[in-house]
């Protein structure tokens, strides 16, 4: 269900299991450069758009700033940003990375687990620096998906879908107002998301839940 295509309508069939119940998403913002800042030590503002924000660091447009950022992060960082603070510290991160992983033979993920290096073929700094990345992002969904499911477990809405930088629940219309409190545990981590209700998995709109009463 993860890939389901958003445009040729076979999201429409996934609706609340509850009458007058709400699908809703939790949504990660700018999710992998926000991890990447908080690995290197240079976090990106919470305040603003994390696309926004590095578009301000390039001097560019919102969209503009994407595909520069998809190629420092995931093919390794260009000459050009390098006097971008973050951007910095992300080559050095690499390099670093790449020492440890070839000197020791393996890598240590944030909650302890060993990437081995006979484990992972073909590997180069830039590929090991994206195992690192995705190791951290899964570990972090791990511990909010854990708390999560331990909070709603006596509640009648559902956690029914996770994809990387999201979750959708299926949300009883006699605990909406659980909503704040599930956006509070899932920034636990110290990454904001938008939050999105529809009552089809096809039609979802963007809402300001803090500003709900």
């Amino acid at each position: 269900y993860a890939a389901l295509n958003k445009e040729n309508g076979s999201r429409d069939r996934f609706v609340s299991r509850f009458d007058d119940g709400k699908l809703v998403q939790f949504d990660y913002d700018a999710y992998h450069p926000r991890i990447i800042g908080k690995m290197v030590d240079e976090p990106i503002p919470l305040d603003i758009s994390g696309h926004q924000a590095l578009a301000d660091m390039y001097g560019v447009s919102y969209s503009e700033s994407k595909p520069i950022t998809f190629r420092q992060l995931y093919g390794g960082v260009q000459e050009e940003y390098l006097h971008i603070p973050l951007f910095k510290n992300v080559s050095h991160k690499i390099d670093r990375l790449w020492m440890e992983f070839t000197r020791n033979g393996y890598i240590t993920t944030p909650m302890g687990r060993k990437l081995l290096k006979t484990n992972l073929n073909d590997m180069n700094a830039n590929k090991l620096f994206n195992y690192v990345l995705q190791a951290t992002e899964t570990e972090l969904n791990m511990v909010i998906l854990k708390k999560m499911m331990e909070y709603l477990k006596d509640m009648r809405s559902k956690m029914v879908l996770y994809t990387y930088d999201s979750y959708l629940l299926d949300i009883h219309p006699k605990e909406i107002g659980l909503l704040k409190d599930l956006k509070l545990l899932i920034e636990g981590n110290g990454f904001p998301a938008k939050v999105e209700i529809g009552i089809k998995y096809s039609d979802m709109n963007s809402v300001d839940i803090n500003s709900k009463k």
